[in-house]
């Protein structure tokens, strides 16, 4: 996961100061304004202790707030949990993983849990964005994601990281007869649903608290709101 992470920051400008596997300090200062993301690696043991990890990251924050004045309003934590495996790991730890992103306490949190087994199909990738972006788009793996969230992992870790990472940005090729998802939206589903969807394209725009709840809505397997959702895009879409 260190090295799928590391890719990623690397692929959109960042540079990491630190060679700590456990903890990373990410920063990038090419943009309109300066972003700094401290990345925590933690097994799903450590979420009983995870406020000693959480001293620790502080620690390292602290010490990284005289290298500019914005390092303390622009610095976002990403917490990446290791579990065996996603449905009984996600729903049985669920709640610890919500409350850790709800607290802003010092920064942002964005938790992504993984799992060996979705590591295999990211891992040795030329381009990892790439890779996601084929994983995502792939029809069959997104039914899979449709009937069940947790069936395909690679699947489920591949949106994890283009929702959770904020900078992340998954540009999909258009082919001549592809149907555009606001023509698609317009003929097959309601204007809740449209509504609904567009909070979430615009999730990184909302107030964080906002932002949490649609996530824990996409996320949470006993909330049937996004699936409800999906099905009436699947049911009737046409056939390309």
């Amino acid at each position: 996961m260190e090295n799928i992470i590391t890719q990623l920051f690397i692929k959109f400008g960042f540079v990491t100061l630190e060679t700590d596997s456990r903890i990373k300090f990410f920063t990038n200062s090419n943009s309109d304004r300066s972003e700094y993301y401290l990345v925590l690696f933690i097994k799903k043991a450590d979420l009983s202790t995870i406020d000693v990890n959480l001293t620790e990251v502080l620690t390292l924050f602290e010490s990284k707030k005289a290298l500019a004045t914005d390092v303390e309003k622009n610095t976002s934590l990403i917490i990446c949990v290791e579990f065996e495996n996603y449905a009984e790991d996600c729903v049985r730890y669920k709640n610890r993983l919500l409350q850790l992103e709800e607290d802003e306490f010092f920064y942002r949190k964005y938790v992504i849990p993984y799992t060996p087994n979705a590591l295999l199909g990211l891992n040795n990738q030329n381009d990892i964005v790439t890779s996601i972006h084929q994983i995502i788009s792939d029809e069959e793996r997104f039914d899979a994601f449709n009937t069940q969230i947790f069936a395909n992992e690679i699947y489920f870790l591949a949106m994890q990281l283009s929702i959770k990472l904020p900078f992340f940005n998954l540009n999909v090729a258009r082919s001549d007869d592809f149907i555009s998802i606001s023509e698609l939206l317009s003929q097959k589903i309601s204007q809740g649903e449209q509504q609904f969807l567009s909070s979430i394209l615009k999730a990184p725009q909302l107030e964080q608290n906002q932002r949490d709840q649609l996530l824990q809505k996409v996320l949470d397997p006993n909330d049937t709101t996004f699936d409800t959702f999906i099905n009436s895009l699947i049911d009737d879409a046409p056939t390309l």
